[in-house]
């Protein structure tokens, strides 16, 4: 009951804020027309009711475009050109990048060497294996081990979720909500941890006031908390969490060894967890879902060569390419305009020269692990790289970097694409005079190169180690699609009322921009996460429309709904109800020679949909009730009580 008159004094409250607003908007016509006259109000009366009561949920927000679908192509294929940009409006089917085609077979043909293997590895998982092998799909960092020797697999997982998480793309990620408007995608910020570490950061997308800002994932600690700094000024705070990430899990089975550890470097493919008495039906069942997913790696590659083009999977408009990324997706025919020499014609002496191992290949960076300088005198012979005394060395932009590749049939050096260079690859950096990266020179790859990491094996149902390195299943993000048709708007839904709402439930939408006219939406997600505040919490309802003509992002909303109906009880107008302290009060009387209301009678409230109250006691129906009507809101806001204190 208590919950129930809480949430009509709210309503009555509200109701108020309306009034003020209206009054707002209606005030310069008042005044321009010249009216003088007081308003003082007629009594009028009203019989209680018996009937159903709508109860609603109401809140505001501002429209704005959805996120979109994710426009993606499977690793290992090259983008030689982008027909579209940001901001463009693009139909279903609509070619959106054109891709190397070779590069898409040269990816076909790795993908059927991985179903092979995993066919086999099916067939030993049916004959009831004993022990399988966790091995990481692409290369990453670990950022939090949970499991360690003789855990229960199933106990791990219930406690934090996963056996471990890695980071799959190099970068950390923070959201915080921020009310500055100097932050916008693509500006670089700080970002600084709890214990003043600084770290550099960028912002990636700002959806409303919501900001998502990545740094690197080489140091901050998952889960940290950290402030983002732009200009000297903190815009947000937020917590840590892995940009992309691999959260390690498996159906059952006992931890039998942890063969790596939180911050360490890993490569696609490395055995990170190994596992004894697995369930051999669970095995058999993973592998075959995962022989399904590449399955569907391999139709997609068959589209894109038989197409020659990324197309778009929805209509809508084009978002989050970003042009300072394409270097590394650009064909190899891109940078032969910019070569200055080659390594044909040797390394001029004022060139220094860094052994390095590629440890991480992320869409628009590489990372490598560079020895210190050294005289080098034959660059087709095989770098060696010391890793505990290599430093790393960051590269996110190929423009004015050549890639060479050494052609032992031609005995001579071939210019080759960046994108072709995969973790594990052994390198050399060759730096101008100035210090900046020239070259990148890879020699003839040698039959088993020798990683500073346990060797790559993947390990299934039986765990013996393919001939290959895995095939890394992350797609390459390039672009997002959002809708153009639709709108959504957000509104806070309080503790008491969200259990009431659900996912397909209408909405009636009004935009403040577009009076006289309302719109009917659906919610279309529930955060289930809270939002606490004084001890109340409140969770996010994001309510989904067709977009009207003139409807445009930005635009402030209130939306309204109907969570249930109450059936047949007593009522009354909103307006016939008075507030006196902390009571609820209506007039059963009026003095004909006054207009004074008399007669004041406390009653109880129950549900109300913002016109009609709920009279849960005091009254009974058919019985009188009288108030003073307004015809303007300003005059009823302005009149004060509607009769005196002391009646």
């Amino acid at each position: 009951m208590e919950a129930k008159r809480k949430r009509t004094k709210n309503i009555i409250i509200a109701a108020v804020l309306v009034a003020v607003a209206v009054l707002m908007a209606a005030l310069p016509a008042m005044l321009s027309s010249g009216q003088k006259e007081e308003d003082k109000g007629t009594a009028k009366s009203v019989a209680v009711q018996r009937g159903d009561i709508d109860s609603t949920v109401a809140g505001a927000g501002t429209l704005s475009g959805e996120d979109g679908v994710k426009i993606t192509v499977p690793h290992g294929v090259e983008i030689t050109n982008y027909l579209v940009q940001n901001g463009d409006i693009v139909a279903e089917g609509q070619a959106l990048a054109a891709v190397d085609k070779t590069s898409v077979m040269n990816t076909v043909a790795t993908v059927q060497n991985n179903l092979e293997y995993i066919a086999g590895e099916i067939r030993t998982a049916a004959s009831g294996a004993a022990t399988a092998s966790l091995a990481a799909p692409a290369a990453g960092r670990v950022k939090a081990v949970y499991a360690a020797a003789g855990d229960d697999v199933q106990s791990v997982i219930r406690e934090h979720g996963a056996l471990m998480v890695v980071s799959l793309d190099g970068r950390m990620a923070l959201d915080a909500e921020t009310a500055s408007d100097a932050a916008t995608p693509g500006k670089s910020v700080t970002v600084r941890l709890g214990d003043g570490t600084e770290y550099p950061g960028r912002i990636e997308i700002r959806r409303g006031d919501t900001l998502t800002v990545t740094l690197t994932d080489q140091g901050p600690a998952l889960g940290a908390s950290a402030d983002i700094v732009l200009d000297g000024d903190t815009v947000g705070t937020g917590t840590l969490y892995p940009h992309s990430a691999w959260n390690v899990t498996a159906s059952a089975g006992t931890v039998a060894a942890v063969n790596t550890a939180a911050e360490r470097q890993i490569y696609a493919g490395t055995t990170v967890i190994t596992l004894r008495d697995v369930d051999a039906e669970g095995e058999y069942r993973r592998l075959s879902q995962l022989h399904r997913d590449y399955e569907d790696t391999m139709l997609k590659l068959f589209r894109l060569y038989q197409n020659g083009t990324v197309a778009a999977s929805a209509a809508g408009r084009v978002s989050g390419l970003d042009t300072a990324r394409i270097g590394l997706m650009r064909s190899g025919e891109a940078y032969t305009a910019a070569l200055l020499a080659s390594p044909s014609e040797g390394v001029p002496e004022e060139y220094t020269v860094r052994a390095a191992l590629l440890s991480q290949v992320t869409f628009g960076s590489m990372t490598f692990l560079a020895a210190p300088a050294a005289p080098v005198s034959d660059l087709t012979a095989e770098p060696v790289v010391d890793t505990e005394s290599a430093e790393d060395i960051p590269v996110t932009n190929f423009d004015g970097v050549s890639v060479y590749d050494w052609d032992a049939d031609a005995a001579d050096w071939t210019v080759s694409n960046p994108n072709r260079l995969a973790a594990g690859d052994l390198v050399y950096l060759v730096y101008d005079e100035n210090g900046v990266l020239l070259w990148v020179v890879r020699p003839e790859k040698p039959e088993e190169p020798d990683l500073p990491d346990e060797p790559i094996f993947w390990g299934g149902g039986g765990g013996e180690e393919p001939p290959f390195e895995m095939y890394d299943r992350t797609e390459t993000e390039l672009m997002r699609i959002s809708p153009i048709d639709t709108v959504s708007v957000q509104m806070l839904v309080d503790e008491m009322d969200i259990l009431s709402v659900h996912t397909g439930q209408e909405a009636e939408v009004t935009v403040d921009a577009l009076p006289g006219r309302a719109f009917t939406g659906t919610v279309s997600a529930i955060d289930p996460n809270g939002q606490n505040n004084g001890g109340n919490s409140k969770y996010t309802v994001t309510i989904t429309m067709p977009r009207a003509e003139n409807m445009l992002d930005g635009m402030n909303a209130t939306a309204v709904l109907t969570v249930g109906t109450t059936e047949n009880v007593l009522w009354l107008p909103a307006e016939a109800l008075a507030e006196q302290g902390f009571k609820t009060v209506v007039y059963t009387g009026c003095d004909a020679k006054t207009g004074e209301l008399t007669g004041p009678v406390e009653v109880v409230t129950g549900v109300s949909d913002g016109e009609k109250v709920e009279i849960v006691s005091g009254l009974e129906e058919g019985q009188a009730v009288w108030y003073i009507a307004y015809e303007s809101a300003e005059a009823a806001l302005f009149a004060g009580a509607a009769a005196p204190e002391d009646a």
